[in-house]
């Protein structure tokens, strides 16, 4: 892997929308293919782009639409664009328009991304409908996501098509539970794999009153449910955001978890990884001890090394992206956090792949925080696309400086000492290593930074100017480019 083709780089013409609507692919040859979707007060723009190994532009197309008395928004999804075949791909583009009825459109696109053909499927005419997910089989491919009336549960859609977009089949899928009148209740399917004739679909359901659980759906061929396992951690709210066969009857499902708050501004979370039979027998839950905020996981990944790959990210004064390397035992091989420009900006990957060498792919969105001028919010988020190598760095010598990288050690509960924990307010850290410079941020639960300082050449530190009510806080150490975290007790 040459050193041209590792990078990070921002596309800043974009004026993406928030939230996110950006998805990949990548094709024999080391191609990548994007889209974003982009606000321009009155339109939407859907951006189509192509990019060489080393990030140079082929291609790009813009899709446009006019905000008017019908239509209201444009959306996609991560996992909305994927190869079709040798020469083409399909994408999926959601419509909203103001009567809260939409339609899922299907594109064929050749690989200089001309559309051939195109397509409007609705699960429920008088619905909104949203595509969440996309699986290219050998002559036709397979749409899961969901629709949804106002003041009705949200249900799910399951349909394959051939590759001149004729609709095969059709089935819909309503939750076992039921909440009447409800609105925005139920399924919120994210990925979803085929393995021998059935579905396997992982997402989360939204309940009243905070209430969220993981779900693992296997459908039959044809769309018929065969079973609907639900999981939580503890009475927590929980969302699985990838699905991945190890074997032949195992699956990988990576997990966020977010402690039900006494306080609506509380969202504290975890990382957690299941194993699963394909009859949807729990064989293995580990959940890691860091306690994060706004903890989420986006994609799964199987390399071609046999190990998994797992895109999340967690929030303190902005998105971190995080890229966690396991293998098939779920012991850690790596685990860093990513992001673009500066560590306070907010970085996130929504789409993940390989390069034919191993090396890695990712493509995101990045949100300058402090940009100066006139600009709207969603006119400081940018296209984020960071390649790597197959360590998850530039180079052997080289793993940091250049992409914007921190090591995130998973065994660091004795590498950083804090004391005395519980405190009245002064404390001391003590660092497993000499350290050139270090900086500690100290954040309430809410996610909010309250404390800052920066420590030159030294492994022991003293903090004696931090003062806050009592209660519990973050403490993030940023130490020679490896990044450890603490909860603080205050008396």
């Amino acid at each position: 892997m040459l050193l041209g083709q590792r990078y990070s780089k921002a596309h800043i013409d974009n004026r993406l929308q928030t939230p996110p609507s950006v998805a990949m692919c990548v094709i024999s040859g080391d191609t990548v293919f994007t889209v974003s979707i982009s606000d321009k007060y009155d339109s939407k723009a859907v951006h189509l782009r192509s990019f060489e190994r080393d990030g140079t532009l082929i291609d790009s197309v813009t899709l446009s639409y006019v905000l008017d008395t019908n239509l209201f928004g444009v959306f996609s999804c991560e996992g909305g664009l994927k190869e079709l075949t040798a020469n083409k791909l399909i994408l999926s583009i959601d419509k909203i328009t103001h009567d809260h009825k939409a339609g899922a459109n299907y594109f064929i696109l050749d690989h200089r991304l001309n559309v051939l053909d195109s397509t409007v499927f609705k699960a429920d005419t008088l619905a909104i409908n949203k595509t969440t997910e996309i699986i290219p089989l050998d002559s036709t491919f397979v749409v899961i996501g969901q629709y949804y009336r106002s003041y009705q549960m949200i249900r799910m859609f399951i349909a394959e098509f051939d590759h001149n977009l004729n609709l095969l089949w059709q089935n819909n899928v309503s939750d076992f539970r039921n909440y009447p009148y409800t609105n925005y209740y139920g399924y919120f399917p994210n990925n979803a794999i085929k393995h021998e004739g059935a579905f396997y679909i992982t997402g989360y359901c939204r309940y009243p009153n905070m209430f969220v659980e993981s779900f693992l759906l296997k459908i039959d061929s044809v769309g018929n449910k065969i079973y609907d396992k639900r999981y939580r951690y503890k009475n927590w709210s929980t969302s699985s955001g990838g699905i991945i066969l190890l074997g032949k009857d195992s699956l990988f499902i990576p997990s966020g978890h977010a402690e039900i708050p006494n306080a609506a501004d509380d969202d504290l979370g975890k990382f957690s990884f299941r194993i699963m039979d394909t009859s949807g027998v729990l064989l293995n839950d580990t959940v890691y001890p860091e306690l994060e905020w706004s903890t989420a996981i986006n994609f799964a990944l199987k390399l071609s090394d046999g190990n998994i790959l797992v895109s999340a990210w967690y929030y303190y004064g902005g998105e971190k992206a995080v890229l966690w390397k396991l293998d098939q035992n779920m012991n850690t091989i790596w685990r860093r956090v990513y992001y673009y420009s500066q560590w306070e900006d907010s970085s996130r990957l929504m789409g993940l792949s390989e390069w034919s060498d191993g090396g890695i792919i990712g493509v995101g969105q990045y949100f300058n925080r402090y940009q100066s001028g006139h600009l709207s919010s969603h006119q400081r988020v940018a296209l984020w696309i960071i390649s790597v190598d197959s360590t998850g760095c530039l180079s052997a010598s080289d793993c940091g400086s250049g992409i914007g990288m921190v090591e995130w050690p998973v065994t660091q509960e004795s590498s950083v000492v804090l004391y005395p924990n519980p405190s009245q307010g002064s404390f001391k850290i003590e660092l497993p290593d000499f350290t050139h410079n270090t900086c500690i941020r100290i954040f309430e639960t809410n996610g909010k930074e309250i404390y800052q300082t920066q420590v030159q050449s030294t492994q022991n530190i003293e903090i004696n100017d931090f003062t806050a009510p009592p209660g519990s806080y973050f403490v993030e150490i940023l130490a020679d480019n490896v990044l450890y975290t603490r909860t603080l007790l205050i008396l």
